[in-house]
């Protein structure tokens, strides 16, 4: 019986080893480039890919699944922007193109050959102009998740829509739900606690400041509105992954696709029954997917 008894604990103990063994470790780290201190997360290793998220987040708003998914394969960067989850505030003006270079940057001085750069909504718009700006050829494959373009402008569902949802923001849980509510595919308040544990990080900071946010939020227009994008998407020989969800409230999918059209080298991979945020309403598809790509 005693016997029996050590063995179940060795058991044990080997699967909580085991667990151990393979959860992801992700160091925090800054770095200086072009003059600007940059925060970033790094995991795994490999080729390396670069996360470059949306509108008014930080790296801790991706779903925790969806980046150890990747670091299970590759060495995963999640880049925040000059100013983000750092010391140093940012109150200037940026651009798409200034956030571009510093990932960029980023990605040469911890000596990445051939990165690959995945961009979330406006994050999708910063890995093309990465493409775009590469005069070297070092970018070879870009994935862009729900990306802004040149002929999708962000529409955030008015507060009458979202009145079932949620109360006046009083409390941060208030703002997690409108949050969620935007981004995710019939979303419930009941699902709060399960989306909000997903987080990369979910008690640390997960929105930069009001003056971050706006200039963000004229630097997406700039760029779409400049007409040497378009020129750029026409000339680029790059190789592009699309992933569109057909139910996004935040850009209208239809429009994403016929812009994917516009690329020379572009695969479409359509999500049905996911909202803005595909890769924390389908983690594990998104990673597949992207490997797939890279591979």
């Amino acid at each position: 019986m005693k016997l029996e008894k050590m063995f179940k604990v060795l058991f044990i103990a080997l699967l909580l080893g085991v667990n151990y063994c393979f959860a992801t470790s992700w160091s925090s780290n800054t770095i200086e480039v072009n003059n600007h201190q940059l925060h970033y997360y790094e995991a795994g290793s490999g080729k390396a890919v670069y996360l470059l998220t949306g509108y008014a987040t930080t790296s801790n708003f991706w779903s925790k699944p969806f980046v150890n998914c990747l670091a299970k394969d590759y060495k995963v960067v999640l880049v925040d922007y000059y100013g983000i989850n750092s010391n140093i505030k940012n109150d200037s003006n940026s651009s798409i193109r200034a956030m571009a270079a510093d990932s960029f940057a980023l990605s040469q001085a911890l000596k990445s050959k051939h990165p690959v750069f995945i961009g979330w909504s406006m994050g999708g718009a910063v890995a093309q102009q990465i493409a775009f700006d590469d005069a070297d050829a070092e970018i070879k494959q870009v994935v862009l998740i729900s990306p802004l373009t040149v002929d999708n402008q962000p529409t955030m569902p008015s507060d009458v829509d979202s009145s079932e949802i949620i109360a006046p923001l009083r409390t941060y849980n208030d703002i997690l739900n409108y949050v969620f509510y935007n981004n995710l595919y019939d979303y419930s308040p009941k699902q709060l606690s399960y989306y909000k544990n997903n987080l990369f990080k979910p008690k640390d900071k997960l929105f930069p400041g009001g003056k971050v946010s706006a200039n963000q939020s004229i630097a997406m227009n700039a760029w779409a509105n400049d007409p040497n994008t378009l020129e750029n998407v026409k000339k680029s020989k790059v190789s592009f992954l699309f992933m569109v969800p057909l139910q996004d409230k935040i850009l209208l999918p239809n429009m994403t696709t016929a812009y994917s059209k516009k690329f020379m080298h572009a695969k479409l991979v359509e999500f049905d029954g996911s909202g803005h945020n595909i890769a924390m309403q389908a983690p594990e598809q998104v990673c597949k997917q992207i490997k797939q790509f890279i591979d």
